[in-house]
């Protein structure tokens, strides 16, 4: 080996642990911002490596890639990957990915996890780097461990912890749960490895430290990852035989076990597996297979998911999460391959595995094989629960690459084939590098500017700072939580700078369409803006395009109420009180276990004058469980002015109620007082009376004389 080859290898070595760095990249405003900054550091340090690495290969056979299984594995499944990308419906989506999930997936960011794999499997040969590199990450995730317990504390430069459940620097509690997870049993494979016992007992001290943490994710599919990654580990310490037939059968009975253990001393896990997030999963997955069924083969393309799972969109996902979802995931690693890259690609990633699986049947050291094979299990299964991103994707390869590395089976590419390979390699690194500063580099500008706007205070500042990031995102689609900043910005701005706001706002919203013509987020919300708009302006234009754009969302999602109460809103606002009706019956034929469908068809129905209808469906609504919102309290004005002029008592009587059950008011009890007096409910009217007056005092003369009418003395 050359003075030169050591520095190479030595640069190389030195990128890959500033890639295991990147998990402590963390802002306290704004996740999202250090994990674009995590994406785009990732993807330049893997170009810098292939620069370096290409010549490394090229002047010394020594670290050139060698034609093993996993090698052919990794490029068997991008070259699927690529064929997915090509034949998707957003070819644009599939190749760079999404500004949703931050670049962790699309061809882009798969072709730097295959080379990522490729350089360190042919440049780092020797076990103690690879130790060293473990050692590394163990001791970056032990930062993250103690970071998320600072979280705990609600210390001041740390972000939230979501619903109370730690997330650590990635803003996402399962995302802490798998980072940690593999971390867990590193840490056993750093003890199995180790001959000192100081080490030793660190390494143990660590993996129950990060444990601990690990319980505070209350991450399901972890756990249950945890638990057959353990059962595994163990059959492979107590049988001899290297016979993984046997050991699988034997994990699977110990996971059973110890899984049925855990279930019966914890009701409280089996019980969350019956809450809301959980149907809604499994609604999730049922519309992912469907999707699949309409591209079997290839699938829809990387990045495309929401668009097979808008398709196929289940109603009844609205009665779980009871507001607007828009899946990009599936919650199920399996199940999202299956539909974005058909059974191809589900059989190329299913084979990656137990290549992986095979390679580590000839390792020496039995204690070490053992915890591989439970953390390569423990992965495995959580993913059928969770999704990849980022960082546990760039560990996976780095696994991959270490075992690749310790495998010498393999013949290595020759000097002649490798000069057009180095060549190509180098001036794809170039390329690469390129479009990484020019694609992924504005939107980080332009996370930092969202980032800024999300914590300034004036409101006219947050939207300056706003264009400013739209300014900086020319080719890079709209975060849909940004749509969702500017609809709620609309709302709280001055009426005489909305208008202004919608207009700026459909100049962008008209960009991604372009790039993006079958979102239906972007139609479904652009033509909401139009309807906001026309409330502004009278233009009944506006109601017409808007009409056009929910029926194209319609088409593309025919089953997403959300739609149909947007369209019987426009047809309402348009005059066209029938229509509206029309669409809103549609809504609850989709699913009439839903409260909110009943709920507007109701007020649908009084709108047209018809009480009867209305009252019936308003009452439906309160019986399947519908919860008033602050944001209803207009709704509910109209409805009592409507059945008051009516004289339809009964139905104000309980809708006094329910508005009290959002908030009790001397107003609305002083009101309830004088329904149930002309229901001749005297007992009632006077407790609801003194109810009202002991909230508000100052109604007292009033409400004596209202009590004194009904016979009631009163001495206070």
């Amino acid at each position: 080996m050359t003075k030169s080859d050591t520095t190479s290898v030595k640069i190389i070595t030195v990128l890959c642990y500033l890639i295991l760095l990147l998990p402590l990249v963390i802002t306290p405003h704004s996740p999202s911002f250090a994990i674009y900054c995590r994406s785009g550091l990732f993807f330049l340090l893997v170009e810098l490596m292939i620069l370096v690495w290409a010549w490394l290969a090229y002047n010394s056979s020594e670290y050139r890639p060698r034609r093993t299984a996993l090698l052919a594995a990794v490029g068997v499944l991008i070259i699927v990957q690529a064929a997915a990308c090509l034949g998707s419906e957003s070819l644009y989506k599939s190749f760079w990915g999404t500004h949703i999930r931050q670049y962790e997936a699309g061809l882009w960011a798969w072709l730097h996890y295959a080379l990522l794999f490729l350089v360190l499997a042919s440049s780092i040969k020797n076990k103690t780097q690879w130790l060293n590199l473990f050692r590394f990450s163990l001791g970056v995730s032990f930062l993250v461990a103690i970071y998320s317990i600072f979280q705990y504390l609600n210390l001041w430069f740390t972000t939230v912890a979501i619903d109370g459940r730690l997330s650590g620097t990635f803003g996402n509690p399962i995302f802490l749960g798998v980072y940690l997870l593999i971390h867990i049993f590193l840490a056993g494979y750093l003890a199995a490895a180790e001959e000192k016992k100081g080490r030793i007992w660190m390494y143990g001290v660590i993996a129950l430290f990060e444990l601990t943490v690990l319980y505070f994710t209350e991450s399901r599919g972890v756990y249950l990852g945890l638990l057959t990654g353990l059962g595994m580990t163990l059959v492979g310490l107590v049988i001899k035989k290297n016979n993984w037939h046997l050991r699988l059968a034997q994990g699977l009975l110990i996971f059973t076990i110890i899984t049925s253990l855990v279930i019966a001393l914890n009701p409280s896990l089996w019980r969350s597996i019956s809450d809301k997030s959980s149907f809604n999963r499994f609604i999730a997955w049922g519309s992912a297979v469907s999707a699949w069924q309409s591209k079997p083969i290839l699938g829809w393309g990387e990045e495309n998911f929401n668009l097979a799972f808008e398709k196929n969109y289940n109603p009844a996902i609205f009665f779980y999460t009871g507001d607007i979802t828009w899946f990009d995931r599936v919650h199920n690693s399996y199940l999202g391959i299956l539909v974005i890259a058909g059974l191809v690609g589900l059989l190329a990633y299913l084979w990656l595995w137990l290549v992986a699986f095979k390679s580590l049947g000839n390792y020496e050291n039995k204690k070490e094989r053992a915890i591989l094979i439970g953390l390569l299990t423990a992965y495995l299964v959580q993913d059928a629960f969770l999704f990849d991103f980022n960082v546990s994707l760039i560990f996976c390869f780095l696994l991959f690459a270490f075992i690749s590395s310790q495998d010498n089976s393999g013949k290595q590419i020759g000097i002649q084939k490798f000069k057009l390979i180095s060549v190509a390699l180098w001036a794809l690194a170039a390329v690469f590098m390129f479009f990484n500063i020019i694609i992924i580099g504005k939107a980080v500008m332009a996370e930092r500017w969202h980032e800024k706007s999300v914590i300034a205070k004036d409101n006219n500042v947050k939207l300056e700072l706003f264009k400013k990031a739209l300014a900086k995102e020319s080719l890079a689609n709209l975060n849909y939580v940004r749509e969702d900043y500017v609809l709620k910005s609309v709302q709280e701005i001055s009426v005489d700078k909305r208008v202004d706001l919608v207009d700026y706002y459909f100049v962008e919203l008209d960009k991604q369409l372009k790039l993006y013509p079958k979102e239906t987020p972007l139609i479904y919300r652009r033509g909401q803006l139009l309807d906001i708009r026309y409330q502004e302006t009278n233009n009944s234009a506006d109601l017409d395009v808007a009409y056009q754009d929910l029926l194209r969302a319609c088409e593309l999602s025919p089953g997403r109420q959300q739609v149909f109460f947007e369209l019987g809103q426009n047809r309402r606002l348009a005059g066209d009180l029938a229509e509206s009706i029309n669409w809103l019956k549609q809504a609850t034929a989709s699913n009439d276990q839903l409260p909110v469908s009943h709920f507007f068809l109701g007020i649908a129905y009084v709108f047209n004058n018809q009480g009867e209808l209305g009252g019936k469906e308003i009452k439906t609504a309160f019986d399947l469980g519908y919860t008033l919102l602050v944001d209803d309290r207009d709704r509910m004005e109209f409805l009592i002015d409507y059945y008051t002029k009516n004289q339809n008592y009964q139905m104000l009587e309980f809708l006094y109620k329910k508005l009290i059950n959002l908030g009790k008011s001397a107003d609305y009890y002083a009101r309830l007082a004088a329904v149930y007096k002309e229901l001749g409910k005297k007992d009632e009217a006077v407790e609801a009376a003194l109810e009202a007056w002991e909230l508000d005092s100052s109604l007292g003369n009033e409400l004596r004389l209202f009590l004194k009418d009904l016979g009631v003395e009163v001495s206070k």
